[in-house]
């Protein structure tokens, strides 16, 4: 019975110290240039330092302009414009600090289901593992400006590259 006592207080107390602002919402832009996409992700603190994020964005792509043949040939095939929708789903920690910069670096995964293009490109879903990292700037109490990077390890397709960057506005509620 002390036993519980103590769990229960100390879990009310962590929760109280840490009952403010444990949900994010983001909106971005990924990869700021033409191939980009916007996306959404939603952030949750599980412990004062730990959270984990869910994100998925609609990014357009092209594909390359030649396919290899099985026999070795290279065939000339017109660019496509391609649309993906990546999702990802990361565990971070956060740096805490008292200033307007709230660092993190994390670890998950990264899916992207292979666009409808040319069946002669061979694109195939794929599933890795990333790295992430990042800053929210905090404008004010619940607003802040993110600033993302992912570097995805492992093979993963031509129009899927890595290292990943974007920006965007988050809202901590």
């Amino acid at each position: 019975m002390r036993m519980v006592v103590v769990l229960v207080v100390a879990l009310s107390a962590s929760s109280a110290a840490h009952a403010q602002q444990t949900q994010t919402l983001s909106i971005f832009r990924s990869d700021l240039d033409e191939s980009g996409g916007v996306g959404v992700s939603y952030e949750r603190m599980f412990a004062p330092r730990w959270s984990v994020q869910a994100a998925v964005a609609v990014e357009h792509h092209h594909s390359y302009n030649y396919v290899v043949e099985d026999n070795g040939a290279i065939t000339l095939v017109p660019r496509e414009r391609l649309k993906t929708m990546p999702i990802d789903l990361t565990v971070r920690y956060h740096w805490l600090n008292e200033t307007r910069w709230k660092p993190y670096l994390g670890l998950g995964a990264h899916y992207v289901a292979a666009p409808d293009a040319d069946p002669r490109f061979r694109y195939r879903n794929h599933l890795e593992a990333a790295i992430n990292g990042g800053t929210l700037f905090m404008l004010t109490h619940d607003l802040g400006l993110m600033l993302d990077g992912r570097i995805y390890l492992g093979s993963h397709e031509s129009y899927d590259q890595s290292p990943r960057t974007s920006i965007g506005l988050s809202w901590r509620f």
